[in-house]
């Protein structure tokens, strides 16, 4: 897995310590799934810690989706597909986090 390589990374480099890290995957802890509940409550809290001098990494480890709907600046628009994303026409766009 890529996102537990990255994690290892930091740590054997000692340029991070765990506690530091957010990580979310599956495994026994269904809070830490990514799901997208998950990730909308983690991901504030997560990015409330830093000072303003601290350099954040965020590293997702999912599929992606873009479609041509525009954002407001005219892009097509971008979203994560967390572990609970419903592929259906009615509850895609509810079940997608926006990149913006």
């Amino acid at each position: 897995n890529d996102a537990r390589a990255i994690v290892e990374r930091f740590i054997e480099s000692k340029t991070v310590s765990s506690e530091r890290l957010c990580q979310m995957r599956a495994g026994e802890n269904p809070n830490r799934l990514p799901t997208k509940k998950n990730i909308e409550r983690e991901l504030p809290q997560f990015l409330s810690k830093p000072s303003a001098s601290d350099t954040v990494v965020l590293f997702f480890s999912m599929h992606g989706l873009q479609l041509e709907q525009s954002d407001p600046s005219g892009a097509p628009a971008t979203f994560l597909m967390p572990a609970d994303t419903e592929i259906t026409p009615n509850r895609l766009l509810e079940t997608v986090i926006p990149m913006e």
